[in-house]
């Protein structure tokens, strides 16, 4: 099964993206321009999981710091 699966950049992908999980935030996030605004902003890297040429998931990767004093 793992064999079908690709993760490729976000900036990679040249189909339609058609995804829906039920949480209207992540929905937007991926089927409207903010993904391409946060990619542009440089606020994180999205990657997207394929599994036989459909969208099955993606994650975005955004750098931040931890600070150990205040």
């Amino acid at each position: 099964m793992f064999e079908k699966l690709h993760i490729i950049p976000y900036e990679k992908y040249s189909n339609k993206i058609v995804f829906y999980c039920g949480n209207k935030e992540l929905d937007d996030f991926i089927n409207t321009d903010e993904v391409q605004l946060y990619e542009r902003e440089m606020f994180g890297k999205t990657s997207l999981a394929i599994l036989d040429n459909k969208l099955a998931a993606f994650f975005t990767l955004a750098n931040t710091v931890i600070r150990d004093e205040w």
